[in-house]
């Protein structure tokens, strides 16, 4: 008597497998599907040593299931044989990385296609060929990836050209289609390999729980015939997060999404990432992550991470060899400054030695400003064994010589002379500090770093040993400290980071809602959403810490929070909205504020900013995600 068929989510849950079944090559096909789902649900569960475990022992039962149906497997299915081989990293000796997770999501995804191809029906019905086009053109390549949402049911076996090429067969479980198969509102993700097409049909039977782990990414528009309908084509090969697929969910109205955290972003019938963000900044920079740490950029990268995109306007560091104080460009007082082993905010740090002699023990660099500038200094300090630091600035322009003295063991800021202000941050192995003061005459200014024994106490008798680390100086105007810019033996610029969006189309103007979450500093006027030239905004930061503004025709709206407030460190959330007949505009859980002043054709073309070629009104913070409707909420 023959076996009765397999159903591959038996395997995937861990029933038993008989040893006597004897699959044919669709089964394998679809436990092939239900095991990559698998390896990719677990690609990013990292980090924790009993959980890592746990995977391991799953994925052993799922490979001695396989082994079982691989023993009785047809002949041309004995290349499987390599997924074991493949299961042996997650399942002997260390607990399985990231990257051994997508070595072997990678094997699976060849022996798939394979097979597919191998068991491949081909269909000529003119009846049922959808004919993609797509913008901008893309050739079909293996390994092509898109989905087809039909206006209509096919009545047969299906086939797919693309941008003129050959027509292929739409493959399903190892067979053409069936009539009514391809039908609304099922979609159809599909993957093109050498000669045919394979498909999984999402809200059907098969892959409902697979492609919200893995949805692809737009690259155009799908024009189908006999489907009258425009429909949406993903490809690229580019997977986007399951937190991408869950924002745009069901909603026709939603134009765009970004999970900056992810590194991900979907306009609607545009594309992903490179089809429809653009970024510049010439120059390399620091991204600091959630765990305080400075991570180098290179020139024209993005800066993102698990806080988001990172945004800053162009700032200049006016201190030579700003993570070198063992450097000439130093004086050096009373005191020595000797490499270390030890590391601040993931940045090498060198160690301000103090010297047996009484009186300060620090290091200095002399600066020119103009008067009316604000100043920032700031550095990366850990506690050596002083548990004090403090920085000063003098020269004519601060005739008040401000100082502000940083406890390194509780983080606390305190202004201690002239009029200034302070403040201290956590970050890996120790703290940021910074001072801000205003100059009050054009000259030379000098800053001074010092260690210390109280927060009062920068004079006193050293012992030759005893000192901080200190690493990333920067000396810069403004009226806070930016991401570090490193420089050599001259001064250096960071340009503003500029994110925009590569095609702005689908922007709504006359009608939309957007939707952002973000931290930042408050600073009055900075664009969240942005503009080329006008000053129409639907999301812009005040200076008070629970507000938010929007501005059109000139007229300002602002609404204010009834939750967090801005502040590097704390998540807001805000969301503005607007038609022909007004706009509202909320933060956090804060009260609604509405008018009646109508939008107008105001195409938003900026993240954190606006402006053309030099970008005005930066944020400084993080842009962690975004939304796009074209309507009001």
């Amino acid at each position: 008597m023959a076996s009765a068929p397999l159903d591959p989510k038996q395997i995937f849950f861990g029933n038993p497998v008989r040893d006597d079944h004897r699959p044919d090559p669709k089964e394998i096909v679809q436990f092939l599907i239900y095991l990559k789902s698998a390896i990719d649900a677990l690609r990013g569960a990292t980090g924790d040593a009993d959980a890592l475990d746990d995977i391991a022992a799953d994925i052993a039962d799922l490979r001695s299931d396989l082994d079982k149906i691989l023993a009785n497997a047809p002949e041309d299915a004995d290349t499987f044989s390599e997924i074991s081989e493949a299961l042996n990293a997650l399942t002997e000796g260390a607990p399985p990385d990231r990257n051994t997770f997508a070595e072997v999501s990678s094997v699976l995804d060849e022996l798939l296609s394979l097979t597919v191809q191998s068991l491949m029906v081909a269909n000529s019905d003119p009846n049922n060929i959808v004919a993609a086009t797509t913008s901008p053109s893309k050739s079909l390549s293996s390994g092509m990836l898109f989905s087809l949402s039909p206006a209509d049911t096919n009545t047969g076996p299906v086939t797919i050209s693309i941008d003129g090429s050959d027509p292929i067969p739409l493959i399903v479980n190892s067979r053409a289609l069936k009539e009514g198969e391809l039908t609304r509102p099922n979609t159809v993700l599909i993957r093109i390999f050498s000669g045919g097409a394979q498909a999984r049909i999402v809200g059907g039977n098969l892959g409902a729980d697979l492609v919200k782990d893995r949805v692809d990414d737009l690259t155009g528009l799908l024009v189908p015939s006999p489907f009258p309908a425009p429909r949406t084509l993903l490809s690229t090969k580019q997977w986007v997060t399951r937190k991408i697929a869950d924002m745009i969910g069901d909603d026709p109205d939603v134009v765009f999404v970004a999970d900056f955290q992810a590194q991900m972003a979907l306009a609607v019938g545009v594309g992903t990432m490179d089809d429809c963000l653009a970024y510049d900044r010439a120059a390399s920079a620091y991204y600091v992550d959630q765990a305080g740490r400075y991570i180098s950029t290179a020139s024209g990268d993005p800066r993102w991470g698990d806080r988001g995109l990172m945004i800053e306007p162009s700032r200049t560091n006016l201190f030579k060899q700003s993570r070198d104080p063992t450097a000439s460009s130093w004086t050096r007082a009373r005191s020595t400054v000797s490499p270390s082993s030890m590391f601040v905010g993931g940045l090498s740090a060198a160690k301000l030695i103090e010297d047996t002699s009484s009186g300060t023990h620090n290091i200095s660099q002399t600066f020119a400003v103009t008067a009316g500038d604000w100043i920032t200094v700031s550095m990366l300090v850990s506690a050596g064994e002083r548990n004090f630091a403090a920085i000063q600035l003098q020269g004519s322009p601060f005739p008040g010589q401000p100082r502000a003295s940083f406890n390194l063991s509780s983080g606390i800021a305190k202004v201690t002379q002239g009029t200034a202000t302070a403040t201290a941050r956590a970050v890996a192995g120790g703290w940021l500090v910074e001072i801000t003061a205003q100059a009050t005459a054009t000259g030379n200014a000098a800053a001074y770093v010092f260690a210390a024994v109280t927060d009062s106490a920068i004079s006193y008798a050293g012992d030759g040993s005893s000192g901080i680390y200190v690493s990333g100086l920067q000396a810069e105007i403004g009226r806070y400290a930016t991401s570090l810019i490193r420089t050599l033996d001259a001064v250096g610029t960071r340009p503003a980071d500029v994110m925009t969006f590569a095609d702005a189309s689908w922007w709504p103007k006359a009608v939309g809602t957007v939707w952002m979450q973000a931290e930042a500093r408050p600073i009055d006027g900075v664009r969240l959403i942005g503009g080329l030239g006008s000053g129409d905004t639907p999301l812009a930061m005040v200076s008070a810490t629970g507000s938010i503004s929007a501005q059109t025709n000139g007229v300002k709206l602002t609404a204010e929070t009834g939750g967090n407030s801005w502040g590097l460190g704390s998540t807001v959330e805000v969301v503005s909205s607007w038609d022909l007949t007004g706009r509202s505009l909320a933060m956090e859980e804060g009260i609604v504020a509405a008018d009646a002043e109508p939008s107008r054709s105001t195409v938003m073309t900026h993240i954190g900013s606006r402006g053309t070629d030099t970008p005005i009104d930066v944020m400084c913070g993080y842009v962690k995600q975004l939304k796009v409707w074209k309507a009001r909420a």
